[in-house]
């Protein structure tokens, strides 16, 4: 008589993955060439880009998106995230861009352009 190997639970069931509720790549290809030709960014390989759905109102607007440059003298580097008010920031000045994308009419406006003297508290 052989033995009975039983697996864990969580090797069993099929791992589902969870939705995350961000915008889509494709949509941030949209807004970077919407925003790329304004004064305060010029050139987005000068910034590390944060774009999520603006959590500023509630319910989330998904017409909305919020995006935060953070102007970076290395490699930049892009992320699409959850909604929240985190992103990197160094320890030293540096110049913030902060805007929102709607969607329905391919509009961005810039509510924010210039050195952030302090960290944000994260």
């Amino acid at each position: 008589m052989g033995a009975l190997l039983i697996a864990p639970a969580s090797q069993t069931r099929a791992q589902v993955p969870v939705a995350r509720d961000i915008p889509s790549p494709a949509l941030v290809e949209i807004i970077e060439k919407a925003i790329e030709p304004l004064p305060c960014i010029v050139k987005l390989s000068r910034w590390d880009r944060y774009y999520r759905y603006d959590f500023r109102s509630q319910p989330i607007d998904r017409n909305l998106i919020l995006f935060i440059l953070v102007e970076t003298d290395g490699a930049s580097k892009r992320r699409i995230d959850e909604p929240d008010d985190v992103f990197d920031a160094t320890e030293k000045p540096v110049r913030v861009t902060i805007g929102v994308f709607d969607q329905r009419n391919n509009v961005a406006t810039i509510e924010q352009c210039n050195v952030m003297e302090d960290p944000p508290v994260q």
